[in-house]
């Protein structure tokens, strides 16, 4: 049709000249429709225009008889009808659409200018208007054969659909979705009767803001007029506008709908539902589609009755399967909670979108919660007092059941916050017979109807539950009864393991409380002296402590106050079913209290105390627990009188487990490892420390039996128990370990052994370090003697060849040959500086210095000197590294070490310098024993070559010592280097693994204060004496005439002394002549030092040098290093005794 009714329209576009067009067609009698048009904006608005103008356009035609109507001016017409849109219209053209003398509808044309259409136009559309009739009603006609087909065919797919399932919502689904297919509609459902109540089964199409409806909870009565009319007529009913419409009536789900068409189903020439079929617009149902959905109804109602009767016996069957597991759950135990629980299970599963579920228990006319269910675990609200529920009490009291569709929630739970929330309950009594045993009440937040089915099966429930409830009862005071008897027998169980009091009254109260089902209980103790009763023990069922309930005051009470008091007072036990109307009780803040049990505690006619059990319940305990209570409290007085007879042995008991105690701490905190083994060798007792211990000694006996203890078995070990030498066990490897290890037999019956491990590795290290200091020092003394009488030697030769090579008469040959002389005495003055800085008794000349810059040139030296194949690197941390040293010392140092790291690593490696600060702490373990407290430089110099074997480390700094060829060492490199660090004050630490390398650690102490140091330079210069006197002391001979013959060459006059006290009688006759005194510090019966003193004092203006040969001890060495005097070390040479008078007098 629409491709038609184009096609028409195109071809009067080419005949004649409009501004508008429409072609209308007839929707039933009266009806007109806009089904296509032009120059029109709005297509829904002049639908519109054209059904509401239908009755005057179709009135007005047949006024003309049906004939052409032809308007040459609107502005003119007194019924021209202008509404919005139209009043722009000048001229119109109205021509009946007519096909076999039958009006289908109207062509219209209009022209915004007046007078547009002449008579010749209007016969043209006249002429085309009867051609497009015949056009349009053949196309309805092929339209309606094609509408016939596709409702067979959707006809045919409903009946194979519906007969494949028998599904109720599946089959209602594939109605409306095949009813879609041939008939327009928004949204649909199916709505069942059910006694004088209609639910919605499913639909299709219904949404929300939130999202698709939930149909199953829609329910009417059936006094809505709109399903009344269609139940009781049995006719179709159509609204073509629900707002217009009184019958109709308006729902939140609805809201959407404007037509709205109801099918009756019939099955049985009776109606069991309708199929509704809804519209947005208002446009109403044709008679057509009417039938169509009439159709559909009578050829599906068959099947959909089939689906919804399968679906009602199976929903009967899984019901009665639900009832069946409920009873099996109801029944597979006794115990209150779990029947309760059960019962709660069998609800939710029976009816799974209640909202909440409780039941109370009704016994002696009193309601009692008993438990209770929530769909939303989130959403729990607290019950109101069950005195204002007027609906429970009034169904546990009539015993008929209350079923309500709108209640009012607010009655019943509290916190809620709308005060007209509204939701549905279901109120049953839970009855064996009349007798009314609790109320099962179900609740639902929102309307909700409940059909009889659903009815009788929760009765159904309700009566398994009233019986299972009760038989837990029955159960329970057959089980109270067996407990009362079990408790008194565990109790004394309980009790008879104790005496303490403490331990008896927790577990009697605890057992009593339990037994009694009480949800507080108490222990009072009696104190004779006070006459008052104090709070010894509580008990609460919900975990809560004393402290937290009850305060401080009222944990005493006095002997006439209370009921505690009272029960104290007359010694007779007392059931108080409501102690609040109890004159005798005292309220407790914080607690509420209704019920309680007390009895006393006696020993003979002694009352110890008093043992309480409170309920928050009325009426909770009767008089046969109160028996119970007093036969526990007689058994307590037994049990507390027992406890007191045997408190003294306790206090013994506990004073000799402090000593064991005590003594197992004082072997725990030993600083050796013990052991004590059986004769079987399995360990009984260790402490920490030998554990620790024998993870290196005994690392596979598993802390169980121990049989080896390093390379010895237990059994020699124990053999050597007499000898009072401990065993040593020295273990190899890269961390070397010693331990002394001793066993003592015990003087017990049973044979077993204690014994000691001593870790002795570090106190071996520091012996042989000591013991390498010793042999050092002795060393060193050996050879500062023989330095000394080297010195005096080697002074007279390099003087006497100095004297040779200034003679200018010696021959070329001669020269040659003293400069031999003084290269190998040069040579041999080396190797006794070496034994003097071994020694330490060498002079040193100490400055302000900067270690991190003196390095880097050390490292800028060795670069150049050392091979290619040796790295030399230089690792540091930030800062300054200031101390007082003397760089030529320490540069001899580095020096050493650098050589023998070269000759460690023939094949090339790595050679590197590492500086960092360490500060050692008044209470810390120092890197090297005797280093004292303060901030250390550290320089550690490491290579990678072959490594010194463990056997020579102890003897390297030894002079002399060494492992290379004979010829390629002294054995003086590194006990120079030793010497020299000492000297400093430091230290020195060797690390060394074959074939891995060497590391040697030095520790200097820092030097906080750093002063500007200057160095003069020595500028050589001739020496010419001019005839002035020289004093000359000197012990020994030789040396004393070759200086003598050195200043005489120089232009002095010399005089001439063996030793101080000669020297002083010289100076006391010639001192005005005397300039210069040059004076040895070792002599017989006066030495240099002594004499410098006598000089200083009376003769100021001298001058004086000291020479020496002899290693200074520490006095001298300090007044030297001051600066005080002017000093030169033998040997020297004419040169340097030249450069050192030149300064001095000078």
């Amino acid at each position: 049709m629409p491709e038609v009714l184009e096609k028409i329209l195109d071809l009067l576009g080419k005949v004649m000249q409009y501004d508008g067009v429409s072609i209308q067609l007839l929707e039933g009698e009266q009806q007109l429709y806009f089904a296509a048009g032009r120059g029109y904006d709005n297509a829904e608005q002049i639908d519109r225009m054209v059904r509401s103008l239908s009755a005057h356009n179709l009135k007005r035609l047949a006024e003309h008889d049906g004939k052409i109507i032809t308007i040459a001016d609107t502005s003119t017409q007194e019924d021209w009808v202008s509404l919005p849109g139209l009043d722009e219209i000048r001229s119109w053209v109205c021509a009946p659409l007519q096909s076999r003398g039958k009006l289908i509808g109207l062509l219209t044309v209009d022209s915004r200018t007046a007078n547009a259409f002449s008579d010749e136009i209007s016969n043209t559309v006249m002429a085309f208007a009867n051609q497009a009739a015949i056009a349009i009603e053949n196309a309805q006609l092929f339209d309606a054969e094609r509408a016939a087909r596709e409702r067979a065919e959707a006809l045919q797919k409903a009946a194979q659909a519906i007969n494949s399932t028998l599904s109720l919502d599946q089959v209602i689904q594939e109605v409306l979705k095949q009813l879609l297919s041939v008939l327009e509609y928004d949204s649909g459902s199916v709505i069942f009767l059910e006694g004088n109540r209609a639910y919605v089964q499913a639909g299709y199409g219904y949404e929300d803001p939130i999202g698709v409806v939930n149909l199953a909870k829609i329910e009417f009565d059936l006094s809505v007029k709109t399903i009344h009319q269609v139940v009781q007529t049995g006719q179709p009913l159509m609204i073509p506008d629900v707002w217009k419409d009184d019958r109709w009536i308006h729902t939140a789900y609805s809201s959407h709908i404007r037509s709205w068409l109801g099918i009756p189903l019939f099955v049985r020439d009776q109606v069991v539902g309708l199929i509704n079929l809804e519209r947005k617009i208002p446009t109403g149902f044709s008679e057509d589609e009417i039938g169509l959905a009439q159709a559909f109804a009578t050829h599906t109602s068959t099947a959909i009755e089939n689906a919804r009767l399968f679906e009602t016996e199976e929903k009967r069957a899984q019901e009665l399967e639900t009832l069946r597991q409920v009873n099996l759950s109801l029944t597979a135990s006794l115990e209150p909670e779990a029947v309760l629980s059960a019962v709660l299970a069998g609800v939710n599963q029976l009816m799974p979108e209640v909202w909440h579920t409780h039941i109370f228990l009704f016994k002696a006319g009193k309601l009692t919660f008993g438990a209770e269910y929530w769909a939303d675990a989130q959403c729990k609200l607290a019950l109101l007092d069950i005195s204002n529920a007027s609906v429970i009490s009034q169904v546990a009291e009539s015993g008929n059941a209350t079923v309500d569709p709108e209640f009012l929630l607010n009655l019943m739970f509290d916190d809620l916050d709308q005060e007209d929330f509204r939701g549905a309950l279901i109120s049953l009594p839970l009855k064996i017979g009349e007798r009314v045993v609790g109320v099962l009440d179900v609740v639902y937040i929102d309307f909700q109807t409940f059909l009889p089915t659903q009815l009788r099966v929760l009765n159904l429930l309700a009566d398994q539950a009233a019986l299972a409830i009760e038989n837990a009862h029955l159960f329970q005071q057959t089980i109270m009864e067996r407990r009362h008897i079990s408790l008194l027998y565990d109790l004394g169980r309980a009790i008879a393991v104790s005496l303490e009091p403490e331990v008896i009254l927790k577990a009697a109260l605890d057992l009593t409380c339990r037994a009694l089902d009480s949800n507080i209980g108490a222990a009072w103790l009696f104190s004779p002296e006070k006459e008052q009763f104090y709070l010894h023990t509580f008990y609460n069922k919900g975990g809560a402590k004393k402290e937290e309930l009850i305060s401080h005051e009222q944990t005493i009470i006095d002997l006439n106050s209370g009921l505690i008091g009272w029960v104290g007072q007359h010694k007779i036990p007392v059931n108080s079913p409501n102690v609040q109307a109890d004159e005798r009780w005292i309220p407790v803040e914080g607690v509420h209290i209704e019920s309680m049990l007390a009895a006393p505690i006696l020993e003979g006619e002694t009352l110890l105390g008093v043992i309480a059990a409170y309920d928050q319940r009325s009426g909770f305990f009767d008089n046969s627990q109160l028996n119970l209570l007093s036969a526990i409290c007689q058994q307590i007085g037994l049990a507390l009188s027992n406890a007191h007879r045997y408190q003294d042995v306790d206090r013994l008991v506990s004073l000799l487990a402090g000593e064991q105690y005590r003594l197992e701490g004082l072997i725990e905190m030993l600083p050796v490892g013990v052991l004590l083994i059986d004769d079987q060798k399995n360990l009984l007792v260790s402490n920490s420390l030998a554990r620790t211990f024998l993870s290196d000694l005994a690392p596979e006996s598993m802390g169980l039996t121990i049989l080896q203890l390093g390379p010895y078995s237990i059994s020699e070990i124990l053999k050597h128990h007499q000898n009072p030498q401990p065993t040593e066990v020295i273990l190899a490897g890269l961390n070397r370990k010693i331990f002394e290890i001793q066993a003592q037999p015990l003087g017990t019956d049973i044979p077993q052994w204690v014994i000691t491990l001593r870790d002795v590795t570090q106190e071996r290290e520091t012996q042989d370090r000591i013991q390498m200091q010793e042999r050092l020092a002795t060393v060193g003394q050996l050879a500062a003697g023989i330095a000394h009488d080297f010195n005096n030697i080697m002074a007279a030769i390099i003087v006497y060849a100095d004297l040779l090579l200034m003679d200018r008469n010696i021959s070329a040959s001669s020269q040659e040959r003293l400069t031999i002389i003084q290269q190998q005495v040069q040579r041999a003055a080396s190797l006794i500086r070496q034994i003097l800085d071994f020694s330490r008794r060498s002079v040193m000349e100490q400055s302000t210095l900067d270690l991190l810059p003196f390095i880097k040139e050390m490292e800028k030296l060795l670069n150049r000197t050392l091979p290619e194949t040796i790295s030399v690197q230089l690792r540091h941390e930030e800062g300054q590294y200031v101390l007082s040293a003397d760089p030529t010392r320490l540069q001899q140092v580095f020096m050493n070490l650098a050589v023998n790291a070269r000759d460690a690593m023939p094949e090339g490696g790595k050679l590197s310098f590492e500086l960092s600060h360490v500060r050692v702490g008044s209470n810390e373990n120092p890197p090297i024993p005797d280093m004292f407290p303060g901030n250390w430089l550290v320089i550690a110099v490491t290579d990678t070559g072959v490594g010194i074997p463990l056997e020579d480390q102890s003897h390297i700094f030894e002079p002399f010592f060494t492992t290379k060829p004979i010829g390629q060492g002294t054995g003086l490199g590194l006990a120079q280097v030793y010497g020299i660090v000492k000297q400093h004050g430091g230290y020195i630490d060797l690390k060394s693994q074959v074939g891995e390398g060497t590391q040697f650690i030095i520790y200097l102490p820092a030097f906080t204060s750093a002063s500007d140091q200057t160095i003069s330079n020595k500028i050589p210069t001739e020496l010419d004496g001019g005839g002035q006197t020289v004093l000359l002391v000197e012990d020994d001979q030789a040396t004393r005439k070759a200086l003598e013959t050195m200043l005489s060459f120089h232009n002095y006059h010399v005089e001439t002394a063996e030793n101080g006290l000669k020297a002083l009688e010289i100076l006391e006759k010639n001192v005005d002549t005397i300039v210069l005194i040059v004076s040895d510090i070792v002599m017989p019966q006066m030495g240099g030092l002594e004499l410098y003193e006598h000089v200083h004092s009376r003769w100021p203006q001298i001058q004086m040098l000291f020479i020496t040969g002899h290693p200074l001890d520490e006095n001298n060495q300090n007044i030297l290093q001051q600066g005080k005097v002017h000093w030169l070390q033998k040997p020297f040479s004419v040169q340097e005794f030249n450069q050192t008078l030149i300064e001095l007098l000078t």
